[in-house]
């Protein structure tokens, strides 16, 4: 059971960017014979969400999926306005955020994660390298720190951190290797070389 007080729990999986280092459309990569979008919706459903909410363009993308898509408004805010675009078309209290190139993901990590959110704006997943703001969950009142940086042009979602409360779950080990994302063909090769190791632990 996911100890938080919210009534409804959403997930929001952003898919707007370009794919410009991957030279493909992320969405359509699979690892291990499963498309990385099934992984991570199953992750979410996994983590309790009740609905799950795709920001990006090109709907039809994801027809195979039972997933509502929205677009960022107004676009060209790259992560950051995928996240305010995501919470604020969400009908849950909070959302786990994720990005459409995590496939390792768990339901139990995002549980986990969103497990912690007790009275602060979001919780999110942390490693040595910092914080991973698309490994996260985050309150819905938590949109007017993202317009914020829209609006000034902040556009690191790390930067978050430095506007809301934030509760950090720390990962180490095989719990951070599970935030492994793919930004170019490299990444995509060992992702599948990993696969089985990782779908098994």
């Amino acid at each position: 059971m996911i100890c938080a007080p919210f009534r409804g729990l959403s997930g929001i999986v952003l898919a707007g960017g370009k794919s410009r280092r991957m030279r493909r459309d992320k969405t359509e990569l699979a690892v291990g014979g499963v498309p990385v979008m099934e992984r991570i919706l199953n992750a979410l459903n996994e983590a309790g969400a009740f609905e799950t909410l795709v920001v990006g363009g090109r709907p039809e993308r994801f027809d195979a999926y039972s997933v509502r898509v929205v677009s960022d408004d107004p676009p060209g805010f790259g992560v950051v306005g995928g996240i305010a675009a995501g919470l604020s078309a969400m009908r849950g209290d909070a959302a786990l955020t994720v990005g459409c190139d995590m496939p390792f993901l768990t339901g139990e990590l995002l549980k986990r994660i969103a497990s912690r959110l007790d009275d602060a704006d979001g919780a999110a997943a942390e490693t040595d390298r910092g914080i991973e703001p698309l490994c996260a969950a985050y309150r819905k009142s938590a949109e007017h720190a993202f317009r914020a940086m829209m609006r000034e042009g902040d556009l690191a979602a790390r930067n978050a951190a430095r506007r809301l409360r934030l509760n950090r779950v720390f990962l180490k080990g095989e719990d951070a290797r599970r935030l492994f994302n793919m930004n170019a063909p490299e990444d995509h090769a060992l992702a599948q070389r990993l696969a089985a190791e990782m779908d098994g632990s």
